[in-house]
């Protein structure tokens, strides 16, 4: 990260460590009501994370269209986003069910073709699984489980990552806290030593998106998380409301980053996106 960027890091948390816990807590809310404010003015929906956003700050998003095409069956974890933002966008997603199951692996794994995959695709097939409330569900976890690496952390493919621990955390959490409690103690862990290390400067990961991420799977799973580390989100804020990332810029709207702020900040004060998504397939199907 450049020094300018640090310098202002710096200052921004400086401030927000200066304020009072109740000053504090009112820049989480006006933080929540601009990233409202945002999402409430958007014509179209161009991404499935933009309708996941909007949706867990409690924004109805049944009135804009969803673009032709944006749904990929073609892979495991799209085709569960998808299926997760038809569901929030109030569409039934009976005809990807069996696509999605027969993507299951007899190991548990969830892939098109394969029967390995990376923990950052397999756990969002799980979450796919958890909308229809699947009975592969525990048999894919399992799978996610047996990816854990020694130290605790789940890996991508160029290796252990913060952002899908916390993912990991979060699915595991939502399927059965008591019978993953082993592997979501091991994984976090993991996260409280990286926290603040120098490799990961200001917080889990130096950037926003990772902060949520790790953030939403500590909630789920009951995580006493500390002041500080939500308040260094905001350090990340634009004046509009969006976020930005170190790779945009600041006063650039991350349109990612600000779809996962949206997605921790609507988690932290509505409750898991992804239990109301499950609510609404139960309605709706």
């Amino acid at each position: 990260m450049k020094l300018f960027n640090k310098v202002i890091l710096f200052v921004i948390t400086f401030s927000l460590l200066g304020c009072t816990n109740t000053e504090v807590k009112d820049q989480r809310k006006e933080a929540y009501s601009l990233l409202q404010s945002y999402y409430a003015t958007l014509e179209e929906i161009t991404s499935l994370d933009d309708l996941i956003g909007m949706e867990a700050l409690n924004i109805e998003s049944d009135d804009l269209a969803i673009p032709e095409g944006i749904i990929n069956s073609s892979s495991s974890a799209s085709l569960a986003k998808g299926m997760i933002a038809l569901t929030l966008h109030g569409d039934s997603t009976k005809e990807y069910i069996p696509i999605l199951e027969g993507y299951v692996h007899e190991n548990g794994a969830i892939d098109a073709k394969n029967d390995s995959t990376y923990a950052n695709l397999q756990v969002y097939g799980i979450y796919g699984l958890y909308l229809i409330d699947s009975n592969q569900l525990d048999l894919a976890c399992d799978y996610l489980v047996s990816l854990q690496n020694e130290d605790g952390s789940f890996s991508i493919s160029t290796g252990e990552d913060a952002d899908i621990t916390g993912w990991c955390i979060e699915a595991l959490a939502l399927v059965d806290q008591i019978k993953y409690k082993e592997t979501i103690d091991l994984a976090i862990d993991y996260l409280e030593s990286i926290y603040h290390s120098p490799y990961y400067e200001g917080g889990y990961g130096g950037n926003a998106d990772t902060q949520c991420s790790v953030l939403y799977g500590l909630l789920e799973a009951d995580y006493e998380i500390e002041d500080e580390a939500i308040d260094y989100i905001l350090t990340f804020e634009n004046k509009d409301g969006t976020f930005y990332s170190p790779t945009t810029g600041q006063g650039k709207n991350n349109s990612y980053t600000t779809s996962e702020v949206a997605k921790f900040l609507g988690n932290y004060y509505n409750g898991n996106i992804l239990k109301k998504a499950r609510e609404q397939y139960e309605e709706i199907n």
